[in-house]
């Protein structure tokens, strides 16, 4: 250190605190008024989107809120939230783990579903939450992935019970899909048992005041009853044997079928046409895929549960595109006109009549690039009556599944960013150490030990500048002697 630079750390180690000068800054503390532009920048941004995708039903109300009723028959009303293939992923059917692209996407995708759960859940107070079929996207997966995928179903998507939702829980039913068990010929006992272990039943009936509520596999009632490999043929003829006895059932009230496959449709009358695939093209007994029932299995049905008296109307999934038909009885047979199909937002009232028309729904998925649609499915009650005679369905989308990455995104970069530029950099600008201390002047014996010597200079520098002087004062005192 030469003389100048010692001669500075005296001058600053003099100087008070305050005026004391600092380190230079380091590059991302230089920047931080950057960095505080764009906390400033995502907050603007985040709050709208926040705002939407908490209380996105209140900026469609007309499409995501149930309609008026009567305010004493408000708590009998039946309230239904309807979820189509959602169609969660996950490790593949031969355990690859993903990379990490896919696992971010698939992180988002179920908050994403869960949002749209959520929001709606909370906000409109459901007595029945349904999800159509189709809760994973593979029924070619191992029982490990098949757990683990049923734990996000329950616990980070469909949370049962909700937290923070007032009131009694709604009531939870699980329908299964080509996706959960696969088609007839895939329907094994194994992939049977596993579904009804997670999710519930495969068939399964529930009789209330004024309606009931009929949930079967469709997936197995168009198999082969002579497919015995696997046990395919069991489930065929045990659900055909259920929905026979539910047909014998004695029953004055609307009858609500719930099922993934939709009936059969001619062309054109929905998005998805009539279309079959068999494992032996041949024979066409084994079904390898199907977009709709069997017309012979559709009027079985038709004809079983809406005739001779019967009422009510069908509710499905499947279709992605969502589709909304009036199945009229001819002379020949069943005919399907279409109210609405492919729409992302409707509403449409209907009361269903004895022997004369079943109204069906298939509800557009809710995954994300559909437009995370819920169908909002109302049944009231007559004043002073147990019957169900009127019924509303209205189709409430979310919206691109990029507004929800976007509000994500914004929010988190604006609170990481606003702690940052707001808290932690101006602490450490103001408490950064100054350029000279002199705790490094103590600390420090060779520095300490220069500036002695330096002092020790200083002190002789001054007596030799004081000899002159003390000479002439000497030689001025012998003159006047």
């Amino acid at each position: 250190m030469s003389f100048i630079e010692r001669s500075t750390v005296r001058v600053e180690q003099q100087r008070p605190p305050a005026l004391r000068r600092r380190r230079p800054l380091p590059f991302y503390l230089r920047h931080n008024l950057c960095l505080q532009i764009i906390a400033v920048l995502a907050f603007v941004a985040a709050v709208p989107l926040c705002l939407y995708v908490s209380r996105y039903a209140d900026w469609d109300a007309e499409y995501c809120s149930w309609p008026p009723t009567h305010e004493r028959d408000q708590d009998r009303d039946l309230r239904m939230l309807l979820y189509g293939d959602p169609q969660i992923r996950g490790n593949g059917p031969r355990g690859h783990d993903p990379d990490l692209r896919t696992k971010l996407d698939i992180f988002g995708n179920d908050h994403f579903l869960g949002t749209v759960y959520r929001t709606l859940a909370k906000q409109l107070k459901p007595t029945h939450i349904v999800v159509l079929g189709d809760l994973i996207s593979s029924q070619w997966i191992d029982d490990a992935e098949f757990a683990r995928r049923a734990r996000r179903f329950r616990n980070r998507i469909f949370e049962h019970p909700l937290k923070g939702a007032k009131g009694a829980p709604p009531v939870f039913w699980n329908l299964s899909g080509n996706h959960d068990i696969g088609y007839a010929h895939e329907v094994t006992d194994d992939r049977a048992r596993r579904f009804e272990e997670h999710y519930g039943k495969l068939n399964f009936a529930v009789y209330a005041d004024g309606y009931r509520a009929i949930v079967f596999n469709a997936m197995s009632i168009d198999g082969d009853p002579d497919d015995s490999e696997y046990g395919q043929s069991r489930h065929t003829l045990e659900t055909r044997e259920f929905l026979k006895q539910q047909m014998e059932t004695e029953f004055w009230g609307t009858t609500i079928l719930f099922m993934h496959v939709p009936l059969h449709k001619e062309a054109g009358v929905c998005v998805d046409d009539p279309y079959f695939s068999y494992y032996d093209p041949d024979s066409r007994r084994l079904i390898r895929e199907q977009n709709m029932l069997s017309p012979e299995t559709s009027s079985w049905l038709l004809d079983g549960f809406f005739t001779d008296g019967g009422h009510g109307f069908v509710v499905n999934g499947h279709d992605h595109e969502g589709c909304l038909v009036n199945h009229i009885k001819l002379m020949n047979g069943w005919v399907a006109e279409p109210i609405s199909k492919g729409k992302t937002t409707y509403r449409h009232s209907f009361s269903p009549e004895p022997d004369e028309s079943v109204v069906e729904i298939t509800v557009r998925s809710m995954m994300g690039q559909f437009g995370g649609n819920v169908g909002l499915l109302k049944g009231f009650y007559q004043e002073n009556n147990d019957d169900v005679t009127k019924f509303t369905f209205s189709l409430c989308t979310f919206g691109p599944q990029h507004t929800w990455w976007a509000a994500t995104i914004t929010f988190y970069l604006a609170l990481i960013a606003g702690i940052l530029s707001f808290i932690v950099f101006p602490l450490l600008i103001i408490n950064r150490p100054p350029l000279y201390t002199r705790s490094r002047r103590e600390s420090s014996p060779l520095l300490a030990s220069e500036i002695s010597i330096l002092q020790s200079f200083s002190a002789a520098a001054n007596r030799i500048a004081k000899l002159p002087a003390a000479a002439e004062t000497a030689g001025a005192r012998g003159k006047l002697e």
